[in-house]
């Protein structure tokens, strides 16, 4: 409403577009690439890889230690627990700056090739 109360018909807050559906431009739609699809899965994996990676020590802990002649004292369980924060702590301003230096998508693979060395050595371990 206008406040002199010359205009008694409702206004929307948000304008509505003049085009209807059917009368709306044509665009031309391009089907997805394959390339797209394995880069946001990529980019999904690695989250979840990273969440995999925090959680994997804390109940392998005993595990772990039972494999060593030795058993792993508390203090050795907590370091071989917090490396992986240290690590995330020490890697994310080296990736900040291989990302500013190199672009995304090396960043992206040089994360994926290292995450997938380190599991490979916790797999032969």
């Amino acid at each position: 409403r206008m406040l002199d109360g010359a205009d008694d018909k409702h206004v929307p807050l948000i304008a509505v577009s003049a085009h209807l559906p059917d009368e709306a431009p044509s665009r031309r739609r391009c089907p997805p690439r394959p390339t797209l699809a394995i880069a946001v899965s990529v980019a999904c994996v690695l989250p979840l890889a990273c969440g995999y990676t925090l959680g994997y020590t804390s109940p392998n802990l005993e595990r772990l230690s039972a494999d060593f002649s030795p058993p792993l004292n508390p203090m050795q369980r907590a370091v071989f627990s917090s490396l992986v924060n240290v690590g995330a702590m020490a890697s994310s301003v080296v990736v900040g700056k291989l990302t500013d230096a190199a672009g995304r998508r090396i960043s992206m693979a040089a994360v994926a090739a290292t995450g997938l060395c380190g599991w490979g050595v916790i797999a032969e371990a």
